[in-house]
This record gives C-alpha cells, structure tokens and sequence, in this order.
C-alpha cells in the first residue's frame, strides 16, 4: 500500500536539499518547515519522514549501481586473466566477486600448485613371466 505523498516533488526535492546542505536533524528541519510553510509539527514530522524515506531510497539505488559496476568491472578483469593464461588473478577477481554478492569466506586460502605428470605410454607388449 503506498502512502499518500505529502509533497510535491518539487517541495520533497527542496526539502531534501535543506537537510541535506545544513546537515539538519530533526528539530532543525522541523523549525525550518513550520516557519517557513505555516505548518504544524505533525504533518512537518510526516514530511521529515517522507524525506528520509526518498533519501534511503536513493542511497540504496547508488550502492545497488555500484555494487553491480564493480561486478562488471571484475568479470572482465577475470575474463582478460583467463585468456591470458593469470589463474591467480583470475582466482582474486572471482574471491572478489563472491564478497559483492554475499558469498565472502574469510578464511579462504588461493594456492596455486603445479605439479608435473609423468605419462607412460603402453606400447601393446605384454610380459609374462615364463
């Protein structure tokens, strides 16, 4: 259920502004609204709640967009790292990847171990033992 906006999106944007610019708790805002709309502390309290609503509300878009750049950002470094062969580099963008979206581990450790094969080959004889 949405609730009914106490402003118009002009005032709420001016509002918003004035909190924001003068840093104003509430009793602060709350002078600055009475004073100057001719309102009451009730509906100055509403529109001081709209306000934070609308700012919350914007911040959380900010971290969403950034979070989600950052994690285009690491796919392409982990892709470039892939194609050039730099596993751990790769290893790092996707440890990084896994803290933006929640998966963090702290206690992971990335070690990469070569180890060589030795590869006999069969050549189709068979001893026995005669």
């Amino acid at each position: 259920m949405n609730k009914k906006r106490i402003l118009k999106q002009e005032e709420l944007e001016e509002c918003i502004e004035f909190i924001l610019q003068n840093k104003a708790g509430w009793t602060m805002f709350t002078n600055w609204v009475t004073g100057r709309k001719g309102i009451g502390h009730t509906k100055a309290n509403r529109i001081w709640n709209e306000c934070w609503a609308a700012i919350r509300e914007n911040a959380d878009n900010k971290i969403s967009y950034d979070v989600q750049t950052a994690f285009i950002e690491l796919e392409d470094l982990k892709n470039r790292s892939k194609d050039n062969g730099d596993r751990r580099t790769e290893l790092e963008a996707l440890k990084y990847q896994n803290k933006l979206i929640g998966n963090e581990n702290n206690d992971l450790n990335v070690n990469l171990n070569v180890q060589a094969i030795d590869v006999s080959w069969n050549t189709g004889e068979i001893k026995t033992d005669e």
